[in-house]
């Protein structure tokens, strides 16, 4: 299929999408899922659904043309779906019903020096504003070339309005990889780019604002600057304030000289125009330079925005780090200055990864081996409250219970209550999920990408 081309489909076009035992049509108001998390500070709480504490499968849909790395985006009474064959799909959210087909080009099958994604094509989850969709896609030009492409969708029809490459420039596209959500802020779209999984060759943590309108690149940053990696990879991608202020968190920075700070294993903060406007590097006792020489990326989970000016973030250490965002501590050497820190994971090393959810006070993080809450008792304060081992990544809440799947993969999403963390709801995907896999609210229903396929539960 031709650059940009788009299929309109029905059940008859694609037999592939395969229906099972359809829901009724949920009489609910609908909500809207536009990006990873629900909303621009990814808190992930949908307050709008019905209850699901009883909840049965009802649709099933697939395989589609490739994994399902991105998180489903929910747009009226259809399912956003992108694919690592660089295509995106719409499937209704009653029925699973396809709607129609994009293919934004072909995706990257050859020469890589490393990774653990192949196909590699969208992976990042794209993002609905102001009524278009922004998709970031990995395109293979020729057998050793690749650039990064940005398309603006309608998400009614599938219409490809424009599909511009967007790589930064000086990046090395061979050894990078678009793996966080999109954002968006002040009319641009927030990307951010990290390395591929082993960390070969030479790359940096790029973050680039692009036009919604246009599809021009407006400004770009990228860190280590002075020597290497520092990857922008955590799956939930930047967060962005109601000011349009951009946060994001970095990996591992190849500097281990406590006197030599290059920005990585940390978070920092942007204007909307990406001036970098502060920044925090962790002290003791795990400090920023322990951090990168160990390889243990606080960029592994995006930062969310928590109300009164605050800030949440975690990664691979286990230990959470609250901060006071109107201005980081801009300190590196030694680094520290957060509001609170405190271990939160059991394990204290690749402990935290994927997306968290705030739901007021109350922080949901993902840890390797389970789910902890915490909550947020002030500026200067958390504790835990709860941690279960039913579940482990990126969890969301909707219809009165914490949703979350398997960090690594599985076959199953669990329902947790939220007050004692106790193990509520068990349902069977029909397909084993990719590595930090998300589940979806809107609609009346529940929405899962596993392997190739989508599935929905409804009460």
């Amino acid at each position: 299929m031709r650059l940009g081309a788009v299929r309109r489909l029905t059940a008859v076009a694609l037999p592939a999408i395969a229906l099972i035992a359809p829901a009724t049509p949920n009489s609910t108001p609908t909500s809207l899922w536009p990006t990873y998390h629900l909303n621009a500070a990814r808190g992930g709480f949908d307050s709008t659904e019905p209850s699901f504490r009883s909840m049965r499968s009802a649709w099933t849909a697939g395989p589609l043309d490739g994994a399902v790395y991105a998180e489903p985006l929910v747009d009226g009474s259809d399912v956003i779906v992108a694919t690592e064959n660089d295509s995106v799909y719409a499937l209704d959210a009653s029925t699973g019903a396809p709607q129609w087909h994009a293919n934004l080009g072909a995706p990257r099958t050859s020469n890589f020096p490393c990774g653990d994604i192949k196909p590699l094509g969208i992976t990042g989850t794209p993002v609905i504003d102001a009524g278009y969709l922004y998709v970031l896609a990995e395109i293979q030009t020729s057998p050793s070339t690749y650039t990064f492409n940005l398309a603006k969708l309608d998400p009614a029809t599938g219409s490809v309005l424009y599909n511009k490459v967007v790589t930064p420039a000086g990046m090395d596209a061979n050894t990078q990889q678009e793996r966080s959500a999109l954002n968006v802020s002040k009319g641009n779209v927030v990307i951010t780019w990290g390395g591929l999984d082993g960390d070969c060759g030479t790359y940096h943590g790029y973050i680039e604002t692009v036009s919604e309108s246009s599809g021009t690149v407006q400004h770009a940053w990228h860190d280590t600057m002075n020597d290497n990696e520092g990857g922008m990879w955590g799956p939930s991608g930047a967060a962005v304030s109601g000011y349009g202020n951009i946060f994001v968190s970095t990996g591992n920075g190849s500097s281990s000289d406590i006197t030599k700070y290059d920005y990585g294993d940390s978070v920092l903060s942007f204007t909307p125009a990406l001036k970098l406007d502060s920044f925090f590097a962790p002290g003791a006792p795990q400090t920023w330079a322990s951090l990168n020489q160990s390889d243990q990326d606080l960029g592994s989970a995006g930062p969310s925005l928590l109300p009164n000016g605050l800030l949440f973030a975690i990664g691979k250490s286990g230990r959470g780090y609250m901060l006071a965002r109107p201005h980081l501590p801009d300190n590196s050497n030694p680094g520290g200055g957060e509001n609170f820190s405190a271990p939160v994971c059991h394990a204290t090393s690749d402990a935290a990864f994927s997306g968290l959810a705030v739901v007021g006070n109350t922080v949901l993080v993902p840890c390797r081996d389970g789910i902890a809450d915490v909550q947020i008792d002030s500026s200067t304060a958390f504790h835990t409250l709860w941690y279960s081992t039913s579940g482990s990544s990126s969890p969301i809440r909707a219809g009165g219970l914490v949703w979350s799947l398997n960090m690594f993969g599985g076959s199953t999403l669990y329902g947790l209550n939220p007050s004692t963390g106790a193990l509520v709801a068990q349902l069977s995907l029909p397909a084993t999920t990719v590595h930090f896999a998300s589940p979806t609210s809107g609609d009346g229903h529940l929405f899962v990408g596993d392997g190739n396929q989508v599935a929905a539960f409804a009460p």
